[in-house]
């Protein structure tokens, strides 16, 4: 018996340096140690199991599988743990631009990540408020750019139909001076004169 209870005290000795690494099977044990040995190894199973579960909860691996129902050992671990699966889940939520989401349940993290939303909130808007003045001052300067260009669109068609009429006036008044020519050539004083007259009337 006082082999068995050194082979169990060994036993525990290894797992507190190194519990991934210790062997912790307790069989072989007298009917008497046989209950303790196994309470034992029970205990060394779920310290095991417990601290595989810290392990990767603290390299950020929320996929690792809960400890058993039965390992009251995690039943702080495994709180944290749905705690941190809840706050991922808020957290993706406001990525996604829900800034209802608050966290009152982890202290002063929670302070910490509900400031970060006001603020994240508070900066949204602020942009959002600039790009729809941005937008606004856009709108206003194209209608005006509009207008101007109307202004000048009417202004350019009035010129072009001035310089059309003034083309077809020359074209007009060169005929009639030619007529003008003729008359007088021909001796036709009178009526070259009236010709001019009509002319002068056509120009004011």
């Amino acid at each position: 018996m006082q082999n068995e209870i050194e082979r169990l005290t060994n036993l525990v000795e290894r797992a507190t340096e190194d519990i991934t690494g210790c062997d912790i099977s307790t069989e072989g044990f007298s009917p008497e140690l046989a209950p303790l040995a196994k309470a034992i190894g029970e205990c060394l199973s779920n310290a095991r199991e417990m601290y595989n579960f810290e392990s990767a909860i603290a390299d950020g691996d929320l996929s690792v599988p809960v400890p058993s129902r039965h390992n009251y050992f995690a039943g702080p671990e495994k709180d944290l743990y749905y705690k941190l699966k809840h706050l991922t889940w808020q957290a993706e939520e406001v990525a996604k631009g829900d800034y209802s989401q608050r966290v009152d349940f982890m202290g002063a993290f929670s302070n910490a990540f509900n400031f970060m939303i006001t603020e994240l909130e508070k900066r949204e808007k602020q942009i959002q408020d600039h790009a729809e003045e941005k937008v606004r001052m856009a709108e206003s300067q194209s209608v005006h750019l509009r207008k101007e260009m109307e202004i000048q669109m009417i202004h350019y068609q009035s010129y072009r139909n001035y310089v059309k009429s003034f083309i077809e006036f020359r074209e007009h008044y060169k005929i009639m001076m030619g007529e003008v020519f003729e008359l007088f050539k021909n001796g036709k004083y009178e009526e070259g004169r009236l010709l001019v007259a009509k002319i002068n009337d056509q120009m004011a």
